[in-house]
């Protein structure tokens, strides 16, 4: 509660949540804090932070297809996408998905993460939908952005 608390004191004099204390809204929170839980098992939370953020990774490169519609691994032939490496005849060479060490562990935290971006679009979708109005006090809601553009939107359609 005390952390809590901290965070909602630097959100109120800043108009930004701590992002390393902040869990997505809806059902993707749930998704947040299983991924951010398999991160840290595969020693990945700089690179989850990242990707998170929407910097390229191949955590949500959706060309490498590393699960399939259940979240099953699939294309264990290819290389696993984290360039893992093994000892091969005195040489490094890299690792297929289905001989790498973590490949349930990896393939988990790409899923879960692809879940998390569904259910936050799920949720923002939802509540656009129902016009829930921005209260302007974050400074990057999407609420308020999407409220930004709807105003923009009817200004340009005004001028024509």
């Amino acid at each position: 509660m005390r952390q809590y608390l901290v965070c909602q004191g630097v959100a109120e004099r800043t108009r930004i949540w701590p992002p390393s204390h902040a869990l997505d809204h809806g059902d993707a929170g749930r998704h947040h804090e299983r991924a951010l839980a398999l991160a840290a098992e595969a020693e990945l939370e700089e690179e989850y932070a990242a990707a998170r953020m929407d910097e390229p990774s191949w955590l949500t490169d959706e060309r490498l297809h590393l699960f399939g519609k259940k979240g099953h691994p699939i294309n264990g032939r290819a290389l696993c996408p984290r360039g893992c490496l093994r000892r091969a005849r005195g040489r490094q060479a890299r690792v297929l998905r289905k001989d790498c060490s973590k490949r349930s562990l990896f393939v988990d935290l790409a899923y879960t993460e692809h879940l998390r971006r569904k259910a936050l679009a799920d949720y923002w979708n939802h509540v656009f939908n129902e016009g829930t109005r921005c209260c302007r006090s974050m400074r990057s809601c999407p609420l308020g952005a999407h409220e930004d553009q709807l105003r923009a939107n009817s200004a340009e359609g005004g001028q024509s």
